[in-house]
Order: C-alpha cells, then sequence, then structure tokens
C-alpha cells in the first residue's frame, strides 16, 4: 500500500518538455496504481498471464485463417 502513495506523489511531477494534458491531469489514482502494479514485480505473474492469452488469441485467429484459406483452395 505504500507505493500507492508514493505513485501519487509521483503524479505532482511534470517535466518541461511533457507537461500534461487536461485529460491526463484527470485520470483517477486506482489507474495509475494498477499500471504501477502491472510493471512493478509483483505484477510478474499478471503479466504472464496477458502474455499467455495474447498468444492463445493470436494462435486462434491465425487457425482459423488457416482453414479460410483452406477451403478456398
Amino acid at each position: 500500500m505504500a507505493e500507492l502513495g508514493l505513485l501519487q506523489r509521483q503524479a505532482d511531477i511534470s517535466f518541461p518538455r511533457f507537461l500534461p494534458s487536461e485529460s491526463q491531469s484527470k485520470q483517477p489514482v486506482q489507474t495509475r496504481a494498477a499500471l504501477g502494479f502491472l510493471l512493478s514485480k509483483k505484477g510478474n505473474l499478471f503479466r504472464e498471464f496477458l502474455l499467455d492469452e495474447i498468444v492463445k488469441g493470436i494462435d486462434a485467429l491465425s487457425r482459423e485463417q488457416l482453414v479460410q484459406i483452406m477451403s478456398v483452395l
């Protein structure tokens, strides 16, 4: 939970070249916390799960395209 406070403090920091737009400054803290978790060491299991699901989806689409190509030939 300490990371949430750190993320909130980091959200106030802006760089001169990259000033936050209005939509970026209105982003909820929960979104930033979720992204912080996803990119942290603790989010490794979830990242692996997402990667596996993306690979499975691409595989399924590729197989479907192969079936369609074979049916045309």
